[in-house]
């Protein structure tokens, strides 16, 4: 699908408070002169008196504020990046039953009920399904209910969707979704991904890793870089996202599951749509959310492992020489560098 969607695993990481723990350093906190542990994503998540629940029209409010942000974060990861934007990425507000119809719209084009029914009985028979389901339906469900926010490189904008009740979430959604943007304009996204000549599903995959890796590490240096208040990538910064990605990555499915339902249970005050996305991560079809998770946090250290060999500009052969099979990115150090596999 032309919709790159950021499952609202990556915001929930943000606030973790719970295993995996994140690998500490120490970095000085502005304003004092004390230590404090260097993890750039953890979130206070004390006791916060209930709210009352919010209007249509309170949500659309705190989304456009969020969105007019936008311009003051891209000239800060263009900078983290290492890539200039061409011009501002266009953002907009959507609300979740428009985000709904914009996913039937996309997966009836991909995904037609004839090949849908076809699929889904091709994967029943290897044992990849438990029962027979509607392949097309359990897509745009899982999207529907993981999406805080997408980038649609046919309309070059950026859409809100989710609106977490926290100004650094959704800064932080914004600095990925704002990463695709500038993706799109340097690398031509709709090209990269490839209708033309087509590309056969295992070769897809990989070039995915790359889009939502690039966007996932560049969001978390937007992170620590906010929560260290330096614009630079350093040492440090580098060494506490390499631990927080290999644990992350090394989650299966059902731990991710579990943390997300830890993770909705532990703050008293969180805005519903992402409780309930949080909570139903584990009961989705594994063959559908497990290749798609898997493009964020394996993704990312497939393009950590490229900033380690030669800096951004390592990241960017990707985009000009990708990777081509799925078993290249599932084992980037090995089987992607020194030499492809």
């Amino acid at each position: 699908m032309r919709v790159l969607v950021l499952v609202m695993l990556l915001v929930a990481c943000r606030g973790s408070k719970t295993e995996p723990k994140p690998t500490t350093g120490s970095a000085v906190k502005p304003g004092s002169g004390s230590a404090v542990a260097a993890d750039p994503w953890t979130v206070d998540a004390g006791a916060v008196a209930p709210k009352a629940p919010e209007t249509p029209e309170q949500r659309k409010k705190r989304a456009e504020a969020a969105l007019a942000r936008a311009d003051a974060i891209q000239p800060k990861l263009a900078k983290l990046r290492g890539l200039p934007f061409d011009h501002p990425v266009p953002t907009a507000y959507q609300t979740t039953d428009e985000f709904k119809a914009f996913l039937s719209r996309e997966i009836k084009k991909e995904l037609p009920p004839e090949k849908s029914a076809k699929l889904s009985t091709a994967f029943l028979h290897l044992g990849l399904l438990q029962k027979q389901i509607d392949l097309a339906t359990a897509y745009e469900q899982t999207m529907a209910s993981q999406a805080a926010a997408y980038y649609d490189p046919a309309a070059k904008k950026f859409f809100m969707v989710m609106v977490p009740d926290s100004d650094i979430l959704l800064d932080t959604i914004t600095a990925h979704e704002l990463t695709h943007g500038l993706q799109d304009q340097r690398f031509d996204l709709t090209k990269y991904m490839a209708v033309k000549p087509p590309l056969d599903d295992d070769a897809q995959v990989s070039r995915q890793f790359i889009v939502e890796g690039d966007a996932t590490f560049t969001m978390f240096l937007y992170m620590a870089a906010e929560a260290t208040k330096s614009d630079a990538v350093q040492a440090m910064m580098l060494k506490v996202l390499r631990g927080q990605i290999e644990q992350f990555a090394q989650m299966d499915l059902a731990a991710y599951g579990e943390m997300m339902k830890q993770q909705a249970s532990s703050f008293n005050d969180i805005d519903p749509d992402l409780k309930k996305s949080m909570e139903a991560i584990g009961e989705l079809p594994a063959m559908v959310v497990g290749p798609m998770l898997d493009s964020y946090m394996k993704g990312a250290l497939v393009v950590l492992t490229a900033y380690d060999k030669g800096g951004w500009k390592a990241v960017d052969e990707l985009y000009k020489n990708p990777p081509t099979s799925s078993e290249q990115v599932l084992h980037p150090a090995t089987k992607l560098y020194p030499k492809r596999e």
